[in-house]
């Protein structure tokens, strides 16, 4: 005598999830009915628990049919639903599959073509490691390629002089900087005016550390911009506190004091 095995939830759920929750006999849906799992093959005569020989069932129509099958015809058309379905969902599985082998291939090209210009840009006096192409992994994630090859040649410009080891590593390290600057200077142009004012602020005053002075600068712009100065005006005027500065103590002073003051009718 055969024995009836139990139903785990996960089936009956994927079960009911695959008959949208319909009685597939009288059509009828929960939560109107209570629904049921019924075996198109009796566990009497044989049938399993595969999902091909189960199907969703109310109570009424399950406990009234007991071990009779529904017409041959009916099995038939539900198996070859179920296999329709199945063949289907293969089908996706393989493209997805090839979908991702193209994602891998185009990232490899991508990855090498970084390599090529990384190196040609220091005469392929160094490698990549491991630790960098991880690195560049990340950045093309961020950055399109163009965004990339453009950085690479802005940091090599600034950075590469004498081609030693930490000048090497300094053009690297700001390769991701410049692409993500670049994209945020097309995005808010003020901001760029406010980094080249950093950067003069910092050789001139001898305080390198470059963040000194870009809240403080830029505090002042978007005030001004909230009470509607153009940014040329904003600009003129900061760079004339600056020029007008001898020293980072004189520069800071000469900030707060425009800051205490209403400078926008004098701006203005």
């Amino acid at each position: 005598m055969l024995e009836r095995k139990g139903i785990s939830k996960k089936i009956r759920f994927e079960l009911f999830k695959r008959d949208k929750f319909t009685c597939q006999y009288c059509g009828r849906s929960a939560p109107d009915i209570k629904l049921e799992i019924d075996h198109i093959k009796p566990v009497a005569e044989g049938g399993d628990n595969h999902l091909l020989n189960l199907l969703t069932s109310c109570f009424d129509c399950n406990r009234g049919k007991k071990d009779r099958k529904i017409s041959d015809d009916s099995i038939l058309k539900k198996q070859k639903t179920q296999l329709d379905e199945i063949a289907e969902r293969r089908e996706q599985l393989t493209l997805l599959a090839e979908w991702r082998e193209e994602l891998l291939k185009y990232e490899k090209n991508t990855i090498d073509l970084i390599i090529e210009n990384i190196q040609l840009a220091y005469n392929n006096k160094f490698t990549v490691n491991e630790t960098g192409i991880i690195k560049i992994k990340s950045w093309i994630k961020k950055h399109t390629v163009q965004e990339l090859l453009d950085a690479i040649d802005i940091s090599s410009n600034q950075y590469l002089k004498n081609y030693d080891s930490l000048e090497v590593e300094k053009f690297f390290s700001m390769i991701p900087k410049i692409a993500y600057n670049k994209k945020l200077f097309a995005e808010k142009p003020f901001l760029e005016e406010i980094f080249k004012m950093c950067t003069v602020c910092a050789k001139k005053f001898f305080y390198k550390e470059y963040y000194k002075y870009k809240d403080k600068l830029l505090k002042f712009y978007l005030n001004l911009e909230e009470q509607g100065v153009s940014m040329d005006k904003i600009n003129a005027e900061l760079w004339g506190i600056i020029n007008n500065s001898r020293n980072y103590t004189e520069w800071y002073n000469n900030m707060e004091g425009k800051e205490r003051r209403d400078v926008v009718g004098e701006i203005i």
